[in-house]
């Protein structure tokens, strides 16, 4: 009977936080009440309470779980091997970005992460947490990349750095864009395109004088 009640436990919270992630994607944090998840999640709000001490664990709860999908981890092994680490660096972000589009709990995540105001009630404690995953993902973006310029596949004079940013820069853009939600395959080669137009800028090849606009 106890091994029932916890299982009936464990599918009561999960139906909360699915109703939360959908809710505050879709409202906002100020915009979506606990009466809002609540009734979503087909419980009452003192189920809600029953796991969540308040508004502000529920969304630690969400960010929790955000794999941000323009972090590649800290492993260089197979950029220091492949032929061309700059193609791998494209392909893993453009297989991760597509992924993260057709995962029902990733995508409404992160954009939530991305579209939530500043102001929110009961984000601004949490806003940073989102910011450290931004901030481990440019890191190891930069790691990569300087991966390509010892071995002279990066553009001469193009700090991995300043490369580390632009790149994630151009995903969050990506991410943030409205998709056809009935086209996935096209999300993806859109995806494709958009980072092989700034990778192949990094590239070596024209000189940095040559790519300056003219006066």
């Amino acid at each position: 009977m106890a091994k029932h009640t916890k299982t009936e436990a464990e599918l009561t919270r999960a139906r909360i936080v699915s109703a939360a992630l959908q809710a505050f994607a879709r409202h906002g944090v100020q915009g979506a009440g606990l009466g809002e998840v609540a009734r979503q999640a087909g419980v009452s709000r003192g189920a809600i309470y029953w796991h969540f001490a308040d508004k502000t664990a529920l969304l630690q709860e969400l960010l929790g779980r955000l794999r941000w999908p323009l972090d590649i981890g800290a492993r260089l092994d197979a950029y220091q091997s492949a032929a061309q680490p700059l193609s791998l660096l494209h392909r893993c972000l453009a297989h991760q970005i597509g992924e993260c589009r057709e995962d029902p709990v990733q995508w409404p995540l992160v954009q939530w992460v991305l579209r939530e105001a500043v102001e929110a009630e009961g984000w601004e404690g949490l806003r940073p947490r989102a910011a450290v995953a931004q901030a481990a993902a440019v890191r190891h973006l930069e790691s990569a990349l300087a991966v390509a310029a010892r071995r002279g596949h990066l553009r001469e004079g193009l700090e991995p750095a300043l490369a580390a940013r632009c790149l994630h820069a151009v995903g969050r853009s990506v991410l943030a864009e409205p998709v056809e939600e009935t086209d996935p395959a096209g999300y993806r080669r859109h995806v494709d395109a958009c980072l092989g137009f700034l990778m192949d800028g990094m590239a070596p090849g024209r000189p940095r004088a040559a790519l300056a606009p003219s006066p």
